[in-house]
């Protein structure tokens, strides 16, 4: 009775629920801020330059050329998931890049996913671009991975892409599982004027369903044990 009883309570947690078996981001929403900071820095995660949680992103007009952009430049960029959206930009001529990261633990099985988008406000000369990266940790023996790289070649000039892109990691094994920098940013190249927007929303760490059904395999099999 209690095995039946709890694979039912399992199986609704890993349809509803499948981030209490993986690893974790604080503030992956991006809702939380630490007050009295200029820029509403996201709490948990380290900055530079500009990068910001925002209600909404409605670009300024006098902030470069969006001719082509394919958002409603009125009514903005709402969040993906929750009430706040990170948005994070290479600035003005005072800065080339706009930066956020912070330390996670990615476990085997683990993938990362989230939403994305960009918009350029520069020419194909100049090639702005942004990622969503992991960095190892020296002397960690992991190498870095790429989880998103975009950049004005892939919208075109003075454009965006179509709203948010959702985007998915790898799915980690037991050789590249460990500890990292979540690092996301977005740079000028070669200047630093016509800047370029970033905007993440929704980060997650999933487990693989396989990962989860093999955790609770092991949990009733031990159960069992125990019972006999």
């Amino acid at each position: 009775m209690f095995l039946k009883t709890f694979l039912r309570i399992a199986i609704w947690i890993l349809i509803f629920n499948p981030v209490l078996f993986a690893g974790s981001i604080l503030n992956p929403g991006f809702e939380f801020t630490d007050p009295g900071t200029e820029f509403d820095t996201p709490t948990d995660w380290t900055v530079e330059n500009y990068a910001a949680a925002v209600d909404t992103f409605i670009p300024s007009e006098y902030n470069g050329s969006k001719d082509a952009w394919k958002i409603d430049l009125d009514t903005g960029l709402s969040p993906y998931q929750g009430q706040k959206l990170a948005l994070l930009s290479n600035g003005s001529s005072d800065t080339t890049y706009g930066k956020m990261y912070q330390q996670i633990y990615v476990e085997a099985g683990d993938k990362i996913t989230g939403a994305y988008f960009f918009g350029v406000c520069d020419y194909s000369t100049w090639d702005d671009y942004a990622y969503i990266k992991l960095i190892a940790l020296p002397e960690s023996g992991l190498s870095d991975v790429e989880i998103v790289a975009v950049s004005l070649i892939d919208v075109g000039n003075y454009s965006s892409t179509e709203g948010w892109v959702e985007f998915e990691s790898i799915v980690f094994d037991e050789s590249n599982a460990g500890r990292y920098i979540l690092e996301i940013a977005v740079y000028d190249q070669a200047d630093s004027i016509l800047e370029s927007y970033f905007a993440v929303d929704g980060l997650a760490i999933v487990p693989e369903p396989a990962s989860v059904i093999l955790l609770l395999s092991g949990f009733c099999l031990l159960r069992r044990k125990k019972i006999a």
